[in-house]
């Protein structure tokens, strides 16, 4: 049997599977209201389907012709996506955005620095508007950027989210292409194009997809070194991709600094040397962070603490119309198993909590990314087993980012299952992919790997659903 053709068979075996779960789910919790996640039940296999017939449509296609039909595909795919998601939030909220909260507050002040950007010809940082400053003001500022050129309008920094969004899966196969054949990465970067989930972020008017393409351009810089040896054009992208992720999320710097070290340690003949290197690494990244934090334009504003502080007092796993009066104790005791079901989380929410602030917008996205997840798994398994060999060295990297990613989020309950923290985790999952000849994982283990995902599912919608009320 050709390995693709058994890949495909077994992806759309599992959306299968995920769909008579979702159903069985829905007879158990009868009294659970369903919506934005039937669009799965069409789009996923959709979505499958596409990926497979642009596989064996660009198989011919030269290099530069398949990133071409990446580009042009993606951005048309993201451009109806922007469409199809403001006509529905402006149903539900009346407004385009989530919520009156984070991407509405992100184009408010997109604006107010585009406008005085106008008003006073000169490009500066401002104190006084909300993230004007501080260390996540990269969105706000970039979106002000496009907005200063283009116009004034949220469709602006979404259309330039999707180019960017684009961009990284071709990111995405040029790192592919460092370890694996050309097929192989093909399906990579067409996975990532088709990929609902950054399809759905790079719709939304959220920092998140900026923060991706920093973080895979960075990784990118990485693996070319490690290919091709140091040289400059590569060094060079890789100091320009760093410093703007102080500016989106912080603490997703640490990950991409101390994994290289890590490798180095865990690849280096001079362990010593090694071990120092990372030490002094480690210190100069703390040092680093706590000088800048306190110089004055990196200071977060009181209005963003305020906010941040109050939709922590006020989380819906914690307060609310939640049973679960307090999650700490779960957190502290629950850690080392939260960093090993990590591989599997976050997953689907299957149902519309009532109350909720804005639409289940991620929940047929995960439903994708869980019927690839044996193969992400198995790849994962693969690294670690040829680590040694030259070959994957770049994978050996991926994956020691990816577990300190999940180990940082694993310090958070809430950032575990969160979609959007796990974002680039789950980016870095389809880089697996590509790392295990298909046919080499067999269906029993496949099999045990799309159960436990399953569990884990059913495990997390329980919960919510219960600290909801909407089961008992």
């Amino acid at each position: 049997m050709n390995e693709y053709t058994y890949f495909f068979g077994r992806l759309y075996g599992n959306i299968l599977k995920i769909f008579f779960f979702i159903l069985l789910f829905g007879v158990f919790s009868l009294y659970t209201t369903y919506t934005e996640w039937i669009i799965s039940i069409l789009l996923v296999p959709i979505f499958a389907f596409v990926v497979k017939f642009w596989l064996y449509k660009t198989t011919r296609y030269s290099d530069k012709q398949f990133v071409l039909s990446l580009i042009v595909g993606g951005i048309i795919i993201r451009v109806i996506s922007i469409y199809c998601f403001s006509e529905l939030l402006t149903f539900y909220n009346d407004i385009p955005f989530l919520s009156h909260k984070d991407d509405y507050l992100y184009n408010a002040s997109a604006e107010r620095i585009s406008q005085r950007w106008h008003e006073y010809s000169e490009f500066k940082l401002y104190k006084d508007i909300y993230l004007g400053i501080g260390p996540y003001s990269g969105y706000p500022n970039i979106s002000a950027m496009f907005m200063y050129i283009f116009g004034s309008h949220w469709w602006v920094p979404r259309v330039a989210q999707s180019v960017f969004s684009v961009i990284t899966t071709t990111l995405m196969y040029g790192i592919a292409r460092t370890y694996t054949d050309r097929t192989k990465a093909r399906l990579v970067g067409i996975i990532a194009t088709c990929s609902p989930l950054l399809i759905t972020f790079s719709s939304l008017q959220l920092k998140d997809t900026f923060l991706l393409f920093f973080c895979i351009l960075t990784l990118f810089s990485m693996a070319k070194i490690l290919h091709r040896g140091f040289r400059i054009k590569y060094l060079v992208l890789l100091l320009a991709a760093l410093p703007p992720i102080m500016f989106f999320r912080p603490a997703s710097l640490f990950p991409l600094i101390i994994g290289p070290a890590i490798y180095s340690l865990l690849k280096s003949h001079k362990r010593f040397t090694a071990i120092i290197i990372t030490l002094l690494v480690a210190y100069f990244a703390q040092y680093t962070w706590v000088y800048i934090s306190n110089s004055e334009f990196f200071m977060m504003n009181e209005e963003f603490i305020e906010s941040q502080a109050d939709h922590m007092m006020n989380s819906d796993m914690s307060q609310s119309s939640a049973r679960l009066a307090n999650t700490s104790l779960v957190q502290l005791a629950g850690a080392p198993v939260y960093i090993i079901m990590s591989f599997f989380l976050p997953c689907p929410l299957l149902a519309t909590l009532v109350g909720a602030e804005t639409i289940n917008y991620t929940a047929f996205s995960l439903v994708f990314h869980t019927a690839l997840m044996p193969f992400m798994i198995g790849g994962a398994w693969w690294i670690v087993k040829k680590r040694k060999e030259d070959s994957f060295k770049t994978p050996f990297l991926i994956l020691i980012v990816f577990i300190l990613f999940k180990i940082g989020q694993s310090f958070s309950l809430m950032t575990l299952f969160s979609p959007r923290q796990s974002l680039m985790s789950l980016t870095l999952a389809i880089l697996f992919i590509p790392c295990i000849p298909f046919d080499k994982i067999s269906q029993k283990v496949q099999n045990r790997v799309l159960f436990l995902a399953l569990v884990v599912t059913f495990i997390y919608n329980f919960v919510r659903l219960y600290s909801h009320g909407q089961l008992f």
